[in-house]
């Protein structure tokens, strides 16, 4: 069959060039070819290919870039230089297509191939913006090569680069739309559907037969992208879209590393997934990472240096690795029911959008940290537990969650910050708060056992200041399920003036009862259950003490028992510690009476002690310092006071 061949030079001086044939006509640019036009239109229509090698310049010096149109039914663009950039900014190379495939003023391809030696260039040479190069196919792209579309030295954004086909697409190419002075620019890819893997099957002549393009249909409905062309890309904008799903396959270094930094962007969008095969960590040097699907996003780790991260689909956003960034990151399952799941997260900033949040791991933010309108969150892993954090360095900020918020999955949390604000809790196995500037709690703690058995457990021994907002009971046992843990609020300070505070780590069964450590504690009424009590600050209450669930009642450090004129009942528990004890049972109105059955200092020895109030029964009392009763209707002596060191006892 008949067609076009050029071989030799074509110069327009500035003008237009076209070459085109018809029906099975194919039109061939020999390697010896070179075209100079503004306007260079090289097309063959109906079934006729296209090959085109050489060079063709609509560049220049002093305007911005000309344009470059190359079409027909298949193209191959082998060891070709193609250049439409300009002074004032570059200019158009469209191969295969327009924009999308959808320009009026370009046929598109049917398959499009650019080989690893041709360079297509749309750069502003001086100042102004990058231009734009397309590369498109309506059913097969395989490009290998080299784009370029900066900005100007002198100021101007990057352009646009896309290679796409809404059916295949293997993309091995280098591409660059940096720009000194201005923004960067962006590399669209657009296919159905794109898989990243480490090497692409795809040969570098899969679609040449016989330097032709075979003029069947392109194999399936998939893109092919190896990690080692995204990763050559360049500092520049990335959009990788496809309208069904985009699939990151196992990598064997475990690594997709792109050489976006701060201020570009590399961005997924997927019409239904984006899914991630295999434990995979997407890097930038700085650059932001942003990926979208319309029903799930499944990721492994994200490290974009100081990058904001942005995860956004309709029911599900998943990350199974660490996500780490100085930057911001926003998680968001936008769909009633919409689920986030974290594997680890330490990020600048945290926002989260969703009807349930599952804990897999940490979740560590440098400010503070609000996680109102979360009505779910579930920590599956009693033994692991996981550690919901505001600080950043020596520094902490506040915490907040929804008042109404649910635990579920029965695994233990550990909340950091300054402020750290929680609603009433059930749910968890496990649950440590460090506040360094105040702990609120809003409601009831509940915990069940771990799953090692050893029952629940609360630690808010660093939580330095403790406020009650209501009558606050914290329980580490269920009942009917056996052991209960221990409660530990030594270190801390409680602040409930005119709440009742309620410490039940006794179980209902025979199982072994927690233990119940308190340091500094004011309000109307402190209620204490538990196997052993340690007290290491005062106690301040306004109503009777009832410590006679203990078997034994331990002096941490020194401590002052002030009931405002009630009772002190100590029933059975002895009380000993290496600390002194203070104990006064009186106010302006009167005197409260203190009941004990077992000795004072029996184990270990107080310090000293000394007790005011009413009637004191006293079963025995052993210390090193001093000993000082005062007792407004007589002291009840059923054992002996002895003082090791020679205190005086009166």
């Amino acid at each position: 069959a008949g067609g076009v061949e050029q071989s030799g030079s074509i110069d327009a001086a500035g003008g237009r060039v076209a070459i085109g044939a018809g029906d099975m006509f194919s039109i061939a640019l020999r390697p010896t070819s070179g075209i100079t036009a503004s306007d260079v239109r090289v097309e063959s229509s109906g079934d006729g290919t296209v090959r085109v090698g050489g060079s063709i310049d609509a560049s220049s010096a002093a305007d911005r870039g000309g344009f470059v149109g190359i079409t027909g039914e298949g193209v191959a663009v082998v060891g070709a230089s193609i250049d439409a950039s300009g002074a004032a900014g570059g200019g158009t190379v469209l191969v295969g297509g327009g924009f999308r495939g959808d320009d009026s003023e370009i046929a598109t391809a049917s398959a499009v191939y650019v080989a690893d030696d041709t360079t297509l260039r749309a750069d502003a040479t001086q100042s102004g913006d990058g231009g734009t190069v397309v590369t498109w196919a309506d059913d097969a792209t395989v490009f290998e090569g080299n784009v370029s579309a900066r900005g100007g030295d002198a100021g101007g954004d990057g352009g646009l680069v896309e290679v796409s086909s809404p059916r295949f697409l293997s993309f091995e190419g280098r591409v660059d739309t940096s720009a000194p002075l201005g923004e960067r620019g962006l590399l669209l890819l657009d296919p159905e559907r794109i898989n990243i893997v480490d090497d692409s099957p795809q040969s570098s002549d899969a679609l040449l037969d016989d330097n032709q393009i075979p003029l069947t249909e392109a194999p399936g409905a998939s893109v092919v992208i190896s990690a080692a062309a995204l990763e050559a890309i360049g500092d520049t904008n990335v959009l990788l879209e496809a309208d069904s799903q985009i699939i990151l396959n196992s990598l064997e270094d475990g690594s997709l590393d792109f050489a976006a930094g701060d201020g570009a962007t590399v961005t997924f969008r997927a019409g239904d997934e984006f899914l991630t095969f295999g434990d995979v960590t997407i890097t930038t040097q700085g650059g932001a990472i942003d990926i979208s699907a319309g029903t799930r996003v499944t990721t492994g780790g994200l490290r974009p240096g100081s990058g904001d991260i942005t995860l956004t689909a309709g029911e599900e956003v998943i990350t199974t690795r660490l996500v780490e960034t100085t930057g911001t990151a926003t998680y968001a399952a936008t769909d009633a029911g919409g689920r986030v799941r974290i594997g680890g997260l330490e990020a600048g900033a945290v926002a989260i959008d969703a009807d349930r949040l599952q804990l897999d791991g940490n979740l560590i933010t440098l400010s503070a940290l609000d996680l109102t309108g979360i009505p779910v969150i579930a920590l599956p892993s009693a033994d692991a537990g996981a550690t919901i954090g505001a600080i950043f360095g020596t520094e902490t900020f506040s915490v907040v969650l929804d008042p109404g918020v649910t635990f579920e999955g029965g695994g233990g949390v550990r909340f950091v910050g300054s402020r750290v604000v929680l609603p009433e809790i059930s749910g968890l196995s496990e649950l440590e708060v460090t506040a360094t500037e105040e702990l609120v709690l809003n409601g009831n703690v509940r915990v069940d056992n771990r799953d090692d058995g050893q029952g629940g457990r609360v630690d808010l021994r660093e939580a330095v200041l403790i406020t009650l907002v209501a009558d606050t009971r914290i329980d580490t046992d269920t009942p009917g399920d056996g052991v209960a843990g221990d409660i530990l609020l030594d270190g801390s300070v409680v602040s409930g003036e005119g709440f009742t505070l309620t410490l039940d780590a006794n179980t209902d069964t025979d199982e072994a009862s927690g233990t119940v450590s308190v340091g500094e504690v004011t309000a109307d009424r402190l209620q204490v259950f538990g196997r052993e009590f340690s007290f290491s600050g005062d106690i301040d209450v306004q109503q009777e003490l009832q410590l006679a669930q203990a078997e034994s009642v331990f002096i941490a450090g020194d401590t002052r028992i002030d009931t405002n004129g009630a009772n002190l009942r100590l029933g059975e528990a002895s009380v000993e510690g290496p600390a002194g004890l203070v104990i006064d049972l009186t106010d302006a109105s009167g005197s409260g009476t203190l009941l004990a059955e077992q000795g004072f200092g029996f184990g270990t020895s107080l310090e000293s002690l000394s007790i005011t109030g009413d009637t004191l029964t006293l079963p025995g009392v052993r210390t090193v310092g001093s000993q000082t009763y005062t007792a407004g209707n007589g002291i009840v002596l059923n054992g002996d006071l002895a003082s090791s060191g020679r205190g005086a006892i009166r």
